[in-house]
């Protein structure tokens, strides 16, 4: 029951009554016909026509052209299935005083709220009317209403007759004149009262009418305003036709196979995954053709034989995207469980709140729509890793429940300072970007924060401040990046295990309190840095650690005494700096696996100590200013596969104990300076795996 293209969905529409007319039409739905089409959507004022008004009519966006099979001759707009089914709903014999009196007085107030003029014989009627009818009205529905209802209430006053011709066209037996009259005189009041009613009724984007869904004629409005306000997306990019926001929009409120409600709660969450779908649709297949309606149709129309017609993106892994299955169902996508299955199920044929994105390795491309951090409420972990992701929407601090952030081995060139407000993230790893500026100060607020993985990126600046007071942090990754400044001594980094500063441009010394705010950490990394000084006997406290890499820098002095405390320590590089002490404070780390000295001024000779390091697998102490023998407990390393000592001191004969390592157990790399070429240094070896003499240096 509506109207085409005269409707009434504005208050000063000016269509005329015929045309009003000729659009009152409601096909019989036994014919396979179109139902209704556009009944006026809104311009009436949103009391008029009262419950009955709002609970019977809607809207819906398909059009017909077809008319009715079985219409009255002399008003051929008039559908009998009209009569049948709008009269299905109750027994009009039943009551009939009463509810003639009241269809009455609604006809009567419906025809003059719609600026009925007031040509009824009663005169109480005619105040009736002056005293509840506002001035806004469409000018459709007052001369339909007024002349039509009128003559309708006309015909029922009278008694059982001669059947007028009107009605005659309608019933076949005068008998029946009386319910089909009350029926047809129903239908008058809905139109006059529902035309009005249209304003708040479905106001949630679908209507029900004799169970039939209208949805409202302008959907993607009521969906953007949702959005809009919702600050979901901003109306700029909904604006704009090339975004992806403008894209996800037309699809999801034009083109889905599965239409969703405007207010139903997971309609932003099924558009936001439209968003993510349309972001990763290159430059090129957005060109136009030349010709508007056949890019659109390409863009935006859905082939029900072909569920992924849109300009594909080409992802490795799509099942069911954009397809009619609920988000559930599309790959990559993890939600609440099903409240119909069990706890562990996850991933299913519904729309429920998204709780994970998995999409690694898929073939994204471009920036991530900030409807993935403010459309999904319930999302708790996205991994987007090794895509072609260029950028993050300063947005992202609206995803506060977010505590899995993946997006490692992409093309990704910033990082918003909002994410200082994402207050539930527990890891966020963004190695191997292109990030550069600084790290913003705002990430000291993540007081949850796990991991945060930064490294192999452009990031510069100090670090100064920024890493204190996280007592949760437990791996902190900033290697491989141009920052610059002091090393902090990082304090209140209670849980700290992982600190990786390697290869930036740190300078200066370290403080003397490094490490002291640190007491978990287990591996360390300053290799690669333009730090000097002395290296500080506070990193003792921290009895836990077990790798410190500190070589290629410019440290000078000794190593402290009060590092033969790191019992746990395994590895030790320190190469390529200026220290210049003896190897005595070594030879008490009994962990020690690989321990690497090279290029230093160390000097003293090799302890016998070194013989209970039972776990030594490495051991270089070239290019130093070591002297004495090599002891010969150095035979009891047992697990001992490389030990390099040339360009020093050394001199003397290798020990058979020292030789067997290389015939018994695993010494496959044994090199010195050796005597020879008449030169008077060096050792005399029979097991050196390479001898070099000081000519070759």
């Amino acid at each position: 029951l509506g109207t085409t293209s005269a409707n009434a969905s504005h208050s000063a529409s000016g269509a005329t009554t015929d045309n009003f007319a000729r659009s009152f039409l409601w096909q019989d739905h036994d014919d396979g016909d179109e139902v209704v089409h556009s009944m006026g959507s809104g311009g009436a004022d949103q009391h008029s026509g009262g419950v009955f008004g709002r609970g019977l009519f809607g809207t819906s966006h398909r059009r017909s052209a077809v008319p009715s099979k079985r219409t009255s001759p002399n008003n051929p707009n008039i559908s009998l299935a009209a009569v049948r089914m709008a009269g299905s709903g109750g027994d009009a014999e039943r009551g009939r005083s009463s509810l003639f009196s009241n269809l009455r007085n609604s006809i009567l107030g419906g025809a003059s709220f719609f600026g009925g003029d007031g040509r009824t014989k009663k005169k109480e009627d005619v105040e009736f009317h002056r005293n509840i009818a506002p001035r806004r009205h469409s000018r459709t529905a007052m001369d339909f209403g007024g002349d039509f209802a009128q003559s309708m209430f006309e015909d029922i006053e009278e008694e059982e007759g001669a059947c007028s011709t009107w009605r005659g066209t309608l019933v076949s037996q005068c008998r029946q004149h009386r319910k089909m009259l009350l029926v047809l005189a129903a239908a008058a009041a809905v139109v006059t009262i529902g035309v009005g009613g249209l304003a708040v009724g479905g106001g949630d984007g679908a209507t029900t009418f004799l169970g039939i869904s209208l949805p409202q004629k302008d959907r993607l409005g009521a969906m953007k305003a949702i959005l809009v306000k919702s600050d979901i997306s901003s109306a700029t990019s909904l604006d704009d036709p090339n975004s992806p926001q403008a894209k996800a929009l037309q699809w999801i409120a034009n083109n889905d196979p599965a239409p969703i409600s405007v207010k139903d709660p997971f309609m932003p969450q099924r558009y936001a995954l439209v968003c993510l779908w349309f972001s990763s649709i290159s430059d090129e297949s957005d060109q136009s053709s030349g010709d508007d309606s056949a890019d659109r149709r390409r863009l935006y129309e859905h082939d029900e034989h072909d569920e992924h017609d849109e300009s594909d993106p080409e992802w490795v892994k799509a099942d069911n995207w954009l397809s009619a299955t609920g988000l559930c169902a599309w790959a990559g996508v993890t939600c609440h469980h099903n409240p119909k299955g069990g706890l562990s199920e996850t991933h299913y044929d519904a729309n429920n709140g998204v709780r994970a994105i998995a999409l690694p390795s898929n073939g994204l491309r471009g920036a991530v729509p900030r409807e993935m951090f403010t459309a999904l409420p319930d999302l708790i972990s996205l991994d987007l890793k090794d895509n072609d992701i260029t950028a993050l929407p300063d947005e992202m601090g609206s995803a506060r429940k977010l505590e899995f952030l993946r997006l490692e081995n992409c093309a990704i060139r910033n990082l918003p300072s909002s994410i200082g407000k994402m207050n539930a993230l527990r890891l966020v790893n963004l190695y191997h970007n292109f990030i550069n500026g600084t790290i913003p100060e705002t990430i000291s607020d993540l007081s949850d924060l796990r991991e945060l993985y930064l490294d192999s990126n452009y990031l510069s600046g100090s670090i100064e401040g920024i890493f204190n007071n996280m007592p949760n942090l437990v791996d902190l990754r900033l290697r491989r990046n141009a920052l610059s400044g002091n090393v902090p001594s990082f304090q209140g980094l209670d849980n700290l295990q992982i600190l990786y500063l390697d290869a930036c441009k740190f300078s200066g010394t370290l403080s003397e309190s490094f490490g002291g705010g640190m007491p978990k950490l287990r591996e360390l990394t300053l290799y690669k840095n333009l730090l000097t000084g002395e290296l500080p006997a506070s990193m003792s406290t921290m009895s836990r650690l077990q790798h410190i890499y500190i070589d290629h820098n410019g440290f000078q002095g000794s190593i402290p005494q009060s590092w033969a405390n790191l019992k746990a320590l395994k590895h030790l590089f320190v190469y390529k700096n200026a220290l210049n002490s003896s190897l005595d404070v070594m030879a008490e780390m009994d962990s020690m696996v690989k321990l690497r000295l090279e290029e230093n001024r160390f000097s003293g000779t090799i302890s016998s100590s070194f013989g209970g390091l039972k776990d030594l697998e490495v051991l270089v102490l070239s290019d130093n200013e070591i002297s004495g023998e090599l002891p010969s407990e150095l035979g009891q390393l047992s697990k001992l596969n490389r030990l390099m000592a040339p360009n020093t001191n050394i001199d003397g004969i290798v020990s058979e104990e020292v030789c067997s390592l290389t015939k018994d157990y695993a010494l496959t790399e044994f090199v010195m300076t050796c005597r020879g070429r008449g030169m008077e240094g060096g050792v005399l070896c029979s097991c050196c795996t390479e001898c070099k003499s000081d000519l070759d240096v």
